[in-house]
């Protein structure tokens, strides 16, 4: 036994010197350097490094804080910054409501008949019959019989229509007054075509970069329909107009005698067609925004905070990437400074 480990001893001597012989002190070094090298990475990455506190925003560091290898850190602040200033490139979503339109061309046929409805009562109460003959209604004293007895009480319990004088004496031979409703018809179906939203200020129009707005039908949904949003149309946000401005729009499309007339009245039954989407809007522009990073990149060796500073979102993301690397337990990934 003896005799053997002196013979393995011998040979390893000679080896060493035969090897001691042939390579230069340079590639000794590193055949002795390489195998501690990976030894000393494999002992480190199964040892954990040291835990960083738990810092929140607003507290104080109590040391530096180091980059160790080369650091890329997403900038919650500036993403939110860089997503908010894409989202007004995109157009904010409206929902439109065509039906709207018919419905006040029905509320216009509604107050009308009712008006004519109570006119033909009072008539009938008064002189006993619902039309007189235009003869008769030239005679001063029906007239003022009229006056008296049926537009005084008329307009005292709030007819629904503005008794002009048009429709009194249309009225008053029995007559429907149907061309009247024709013309004020025509011109509130002119206006409720265009796209009415409500009054005041809607700061998605203020800040929107494009100019436009992209029209949707009511029936589409933040679920079902985020995904053909491109289909719909989009237009110059001027043609979506306040309520207000509608109604004076109806005004001014009348005649100047109607405009005095009828104008003030049939403005009320203007109403709003077209509504801002805001869970539309938000749902799309999220998405169109969502792949959207601010980074910061930190050098090796890099300070990222000094002691004393107070952390910020950005010293906060950083120090998470900093926590994931030292909670790393996957073999070699401290070892080589990589982050999960």
């Amino acid at each position: 036994m003896k005799g053997l480990r002196e013979r393995i001893e011998a040979l390893i001597a000679h080896w060493g010197e035969r090897v001691a012989t042939r390579l230069s002190p340079r590639a000794l070094f590193w055949m002795c350097a390489l195998p501690l090298s990976v030894l000393t990475a494999g002992l480190v990455a199964r040892f954990p490094l040291m835990a960083l506190p738990d810092y929140r925003v607003g507290d104080v560091l109590q040391m530096d804080v180091i980059a160790p290898t080369e650091l890329i850190v997403v900038d919650p602040e500036r993403t939110a910054r860089l997503r908010e200033e894409e989202a007004r490139k995109i157009p904010p979503i409206f929902r439109f409501y065509p039906d709207r339109a018919e419905d006040a061309r029905a509320a216009l046929r509604e107050y009308f008949a009712l008006g004519r409805q109570q006119f033909a009562e009072r008539m009938e109460a008064v002189f006993g019959r619902r039309a007189l003959t235009r003869e008769e209604l030239r005679r001063p004293r029906v007239r003022a019989r009229l006056e008296a007895a049926v537009l005084v009480p008329l307009r005292a319990q709030g007819v629904p229509v503005p008794l002009t004088e048009e429709l009194i004496e249309a009225w008053a031979l029995g007559q429907s007054g149907e061309s009247v409703l024709a013309r004020l018809e025509a011109a509130l179906s002119g206006v409720m075509s265009r796209y009415i939203r409500p009054d005041g200020e809607v700061r998605e129009l203020r800040e929107n970069l494009t100019g436009e707005v992209r029209i949707v039908p009511a029936r589409v949904e933040s679920v079902e329909g985020i995904e053909r949003l491109e289909e719909h149309p989009r237009v110059r946000a001027s043609e979506v107009m306040p309520l207000a401005e509608a109604r004076r729009a109806l005004q001014r499309s009348l005649s100047e005698a109607d405009a005095s007339r009828y104008g003030a009245w049939l403005a009320e039954l203007v109403r709003v067609n077209c509504v801002m989407a805001e869970d539309l809007t938000a749902r799309w522009r999220q998405r169109a925004t969502e792949h959207l990073v601010a980074t910061t990149r930190y050098a090796p060796r890099q300070l990222i905070a000094a002691r004393g500073e107070v952390v910020t979102p950005q010293t906060q993301a950083a120090l998470e990437a900093l926590r994931r690397q030292t909670t790393d337990t996957r073999p070699g990934r401290r070892a080589l400074g990589l982050f999960a």
